[in-house]
């Protein structure tokens, strides 16, 4: 996503609003359908479309694979920032440790 925003800058903004809008406008229509049914969108799924049960099972799939990736993501976000924190304080461990590198 660094990568992307580096090299295309602004021009992607447009699919972030589509993004957003959509996500919005998804999220009133289950919430309202789930205030005049009382069935969740997963359950309606599984109830009234013909191949509902695997279509669940596919969404929560998806939706835990973008969870799993969210959180790398964020795991290597947090591992750059620790690594510029060592970088900062024991600049010199990270002189010495280079300098080994180069030389080898």
């Amino acid at each position: 996503m660094i990568v992307a925003g580096s090299t295309y800058g602004m021009q992607l903004l447009w699919v972030l609003l589509l993004s957003c809008f959509f996500s919005g406008v998804l999220m009133y229509v289950y919430g309202y359908y789930t205030l005049l049914t009382g069935e969740t969108a997963l359950f309606a799924f599984k109830k009234h479309l013909k191949w509902g049960k695997p279509i669940a099972i596919l969404i929560i799939i998806g939706i835990a694979f973008g969870q799993w990736n969210s959180l790398m993501g964020i795991k290597g976000i947090s591992s750059n920032i620790i690594y510029e924190m060592f970088v900062i304080l024991f600049s010199t461990v990270v002189q010495v440790q280079i300098q080994n590198n180069l030389w080898r």
